[in-house]
């Protein structure tokens, strides 16, 4: 659910990022500003200003100690956290600036253009190191590896291109998207890259061999922004239809379809203990979102989608809550024995089986596509032509 709605940017807010403590959220916003909120009481600590026109993206260094933002002023700048101050301005860009990303050792940041052309600046002495150019247009997004050795970007290109940092040599560009590429980002462990594009997929791409592992399908608009979870089972992804969607990384499946933004969402971050979501917005908000409930409820009860989440090809699987019987003699016994309704029927609402306000059991969008109906204990989801699933409830 959302835990806090945080609010006072004046316009749309382009981009979010935890602190490595997990204990404030910088936001980035159209309105030329950066705040930075206590992600406890959801208070404005300090804002910061300076950038002469929108702010696209935030960053946190590992240490902490300093954020860098990227503007459309074709700059990028390194803040105090502590005191606010900016401490740097980085020129050299001839355009728009997208993305910064630091290194894990937080020597190096790197940042993406309007200019088609990535960066790579010393984050002490703020001169550029290298320039990055292979991409034929906009770079939107950046990431760096966990181990420092990769960089990707994504661009309106349609492409993602694998950089070595230390060469500046594009090693590999992972080619699949249909439309513009908005987003990369690389998982914990550095075996895979997930980008998000315009063209409404989400892309998990093995990161040595180029392949493309997963194709998410599920947002009814451009995706925006995709984030890890720091144990990596975990994909956020935020997009145009005003949703935030969370996936299995592993099969691949929408875990979770957060809602409540009222316009289109930006950008997405974890926080470093996986517990929170923040996304940022065009309705001019940040929301804190508490994963507490909707990443425990797929996880505790991985049996019982074992008959939900993939085709049925057996009569009847037990589940903590009742049993889930496919036959279809068995819907037809039920419907036709006569059995008298409960006081206390079922309710399908929000992707949960309810009763009395009491969530039970969780269904994956993929099998809330069809008619969906209830009778006495029994749900029917009938979620793919000739495909159906029956859900007993005791």
């Amino acid at each position: 659910m959302c835990r806090q709605i945080l609010q006072g940017h004046r316009d749309s807010v382009q981009g979010v990022a935890f602190s490595p403590d997990g204990v404030t959220v910088a936001s980035a916003s159209s309105d030329s500003t950066v705040w930075l909120w206590d992600v406890e009481t959801g208070i404005c600590r300090q804002t910061l200003q300076g950038h002469s026109d929108w702010v696209y993206s935030v960053a946190f260094s590992p240490d902490g100690v300093t954020v860098a933002s990227a503007s459309r002023d074709s700059t990028v700048r390194l803040w105090d956290v502590e005191t606010g101050i900016c401490r740097q301005t980085l020129q050299g860009h001839s355009d728009w600036v997208y993305s910064v990303a630091f290194s894990p050792d937080g020597a190096t940041l790197a940042s993406t253009s309007d200019d088609n052309t990535i960066r790579l600046w010393n984050v002490e002495t703020g001169i550029c190191l290298q320039t990055l150019q292979e991409h034929n247009a906009v770079v939107c997004a950046v990431a760096l590896s966990p181990d420092g050795t990769r960089l990707a970007s994504a661009s309106w290109d349609r492409t993602i291109r694998l950089w070595n940092v230390e060469t500046g040599i594009c090693r590999q560009k992972l080619q699949g998207h249909s439309d513009w590429v908005y987003s990369v980002a690389f998982s914990p462990d550095g075996t895979t890259l997930a980008s998000a594009s315009r063209d409404s997929t989400v892309r998990l791409w093995d990161v040595e061999t180029g392949i493309c592992r997963q194709k998410l399908q599920g947002h009814s608009n451009w995706v925006y922004s995709v984030a890890f979870s720091p144990d990596g089972t975990t994909l956020a992804s935020a997009s145009c239809d005003k949703t935030i969607r969370l996936w299995n990384v592993e099969t691949g499946i929408c875990r979770q379809k957060l809602q409540g933004h009222s316009d289109w969402v930006y950008s997405v971050a974890f926080s470093p203990d996986g517990v929170t979501v923040a996304s940022a917005s065009r309705d001019s908000t940040v929301r804190l979102w508490d994963l507490g409930t909707y990443r425990k409820a797929p996880q505790e009860q991985k049996d019982d989608f074992a008959g939900v989440a993939s085709p049925v090809d057996q009569h009847e699987k037990k589940t903590k809550q009742g049993r889930l019987d496919t036959s279809q003699e068995d819907l037809e016994d039920h419907h036709t024995s006569g059995t008298q309704k409960p006081a206390n029927p079922l309710v399908v609402e929000d992707s949960w089986v309810t009763r009395d306000g009491e969530k039970l059991l969780w269904i994956p969008d993929d099998y809330l596509t069809g008619p969906v109906s209830v009778q006495d204990n029994t749900v029917v989801l009938d979620y793919a032509p000739g495909e159906r699933a029956v859900i007993r409830f005791a």
